[in-house]
Parts: C-alpha cells; sequence; structure tokens
C-alpha cells in the first residue's frame, strides 16, 4: 500500500515550495511532429494530376469518334465510354486483363517505341462474327484466335488506331503500324515489368453485346507529349465546327438504318356513348370517308400522319399505294 503523507508533513512541503528550497519539474512543451508523406519507390508518379485529367478528356473525344465510327462499320448502335485511366506497372497491367485475348502490339509515331491495343474475347468474338455476316454472337468459353480471325481483328485495329490518331491530332500529326497480334499476354514485354505505364481503359458496347478495350502507354515513351496535356488545354474548343464527308457518310448510314413504324387507317367516326354501348355484332358504324375518294387512307410514321394512300392489292396481300404528301 502506498505512503499517505500526514498533515505536518504536507504544511512542510507547502512551505519549502513557497520558499523556493523545492524544485517544481515543468512539463516539456509538446513538439510539432513533421507530416510524413508515404511514397513507393517502386511506383513513382509520373503523370501529374493536370495531366491526368488532360487524358481523360483524350479519351472522351476518342471515345464519342469511335462510337461513331464502330456503329457505321458494324452496321449496328455501337457505344464506347471510359472506364478509367490508370498509371500502373506493366506486370500490373498484364495481370488485369485475360487469357487468352486480343494482345495487339503498335507502334504510333512519333511516340518511340511499342504500344499495346487489347480486345476482350467477350468483345471481340462477336464483332468477328458481325464481320462476317453473323449476329454478333459471343463464344461459350474464350479461346485463342486463328489467322483468319486474326486478319479480321486487323481490320478493327484499322478502325480504332485511325479514329485515335484523328482524335489526338492537337498533339502530333501521329501515324499508326501494327506490329504484331498475339493471344498470350505473358509472352510480349514491351517494357520491363517494374516499368510505370498509363492503362486507358474503355467500355464497348456493341448491339446487345458488350466488352472491354484497352489501351496501354509506357510513361518513358508518352513523356516528350505530357507539357501538352494539362488542364489549360482545352481540347473541345479545338474540335472543328464541322464534321468531316466519312463522318457524316456514317451518320447518314445509321439513320438510313433505322427502323419506324408505318401505319395506315381511314377516317374515323363520332357517335354517342350510348349508341357506343347498344353496339352488337352485325352492326354497321357509317365513317366520314366519301366512297368516292380513293385516296381515303392516311399513312402515318410513328403516329405522325404523313401521307394519304389509297388501298389496293399486291399478289395474296393487302396493300397501300401513296398518292400524295400531306401538307
Amino acid at each position: 500500500m502506498a505512503d499517505i503523507l500526514s498533515q505536518e508533513e504536507v504544511d512542510a512541503l507547502l512551505a519549502a515550495v513557497s520558499e523556493g528550497e523545492v524544485q517544481v519539474e515543468k512539463p516539456e512543451a509538446p513538439t510539432k511532429r513533421a507530416h510524413v508523406a508515404k511514397y513507393d519507390f517502386k511506383r513513382p508518379e509520373r503523370v501529374s494530376k493536370e495531366q491526368f485529367r488532360g487524358f481523360q478528356t483524350l479519351s472522351e473525344v476518342f471515345a464519342r469518334d469511335l462510337s461513331t465510327a464502330l456503329g457505321g462499320s458494324l452496321r449496328a448502335v455501337a457505344r464506347v465510354s471510359v472506364v478509367s485511366v490508370d498509371q500502373i506497372t506493366y506486370d500490373e497491367y498484364v495481370l488485369s486483363i485475360s487469357n487468352p485475348t486480343s494482345y495487339n502490339v503498335i507502334q504510333l509515331p512519333p511516340i518511340e517505341g511499342n504500344l499495346i491495343l487489347e480486345f476482350n474475347p467477350a468483345l471481340i468474338f462477336p464483332i468477328i462474327d458481325r464481320l462476317l455476316g453473323g449476329r454478333g454472337v459471343a463464344i461459350a468459353k474464350p479461346r485463342e484466335l486463328t489467322e483468319i480471325e486474326q486478319k479480321l481483328v486487323a481490320k478493327i485495329v484499322e478502325l480504332v488506331l485511325t479514329t485515335l490518331v484523328r482524335a489526338w491530332r492537337h498533339l502530333a500529326e501521329f501515324a499508326w503500324k501494327l506490329v504484331a497480334q498475339e493471344n498470350d499476354p505473358q509472352i510480349v514485354q514491351i517494357v520491363t515489368g517494374s516499368e510505370i505505364v498509363l492503362a486507358l481503359k474503355f467500355e464497348l458496347t456493341v448491339g446487345d453485346i458488350s466488352g472491354s478495350m484497352s489501351l496501354c502507354l509506357p510513361v518513358v515513351a508518352i513523356e516528350p507529349m505530357l507539357d501538352k496535356i494539362g488542364a489549360e488545354y482545352t481540347f473541345y474548343g479545338a474540335r472543328p465546327q464541322h464534321r468531316g464527308p466519312q463522318t457524316a457518310r456514317m451518320l447518314e448510314e445509321i439513320v438510313m438504318r433505322t427502323r419506324t413504324q408505318v401505319e395506315a387507317y381511314m377516317a374515323g367516326s363520332v357517335i354517342a356513348v350510348s349508341d357506343l354501348l347498344k353496339l352488337q355484332v352485325g352492326d354497321i358504324v357509317r365513317l366520314d370517308n366519301n366512297v368516292i375518294d380513293e385516296s381515303c387512307i392516311t399513312l402515318a410514321i410513328n403516329g405522325m400522319p404523313k401521307f394519304s394512300a389509297k388501298q389496293g392489292r399486291v399478289g395474296n396481300r393487302q396493300a397501300i399505294q401513296v398518292v400524295n404528301r400531306l401538307e
């Protein structure tokens, strides 16, 4: 048990403190701790936040242009969206994609070195099926591409890279070349595994199917043009005010393939509700049409009256013939 001071001892201690005979230790002032930030020397941040935003803008412009280009080439409604823009090592990028896959090694001068354009099997096989005249059916189990299928993939690579060069034309006058096509990403080494790369990932939807596409850019290769990419570089404002003839033709083809509802009907009539309730089988309701007028049928497009027509027959089917356009 701890010792308890008596009243005399307490009084003597207080008197000694007041006379200065006992020194009271002052508590040390808390030292200020410097802010320490973690830094991974294996993954140095070589692309700034402003440059990230610039690449995000570039990717959105490319995705919008590619949606139009794919729709015209595959004759289907296509949509491309940006999923992510990541700064990772090349080993991490290889591990993030499926195996087998469509792994295309490309060159994009004036960028030095090789880049990667990758298509997920869930996307590339339905696209190949559409190119061969099918409906774009996905396969049950991913497999390696045959030589013939690689040739068809090269056409899609050409479409994607042509669109990419057009979307990035504000940075430089790019050209492109397909260097190699592989199924196994593990055997392709465009940079060392610890090298930092920029991974642009996209989600592609063509008709009823969807899948991913990615573009791998080694940072060491794109460093010369990083200064041109930043928050102050407004790509939207630099876009031309008019579209080229190729884009106009693609849009026209998409519009021409759009399905629309066509309805043909005769003029109706107005009756009282009491008469409507008394209607029985065999009763006759007079319409407002004149039997002498052959063009008494109205042709409506998506519910909007557009033409007057007359009734007829083609073979064993009923038909109508357009007479004139309604104002």
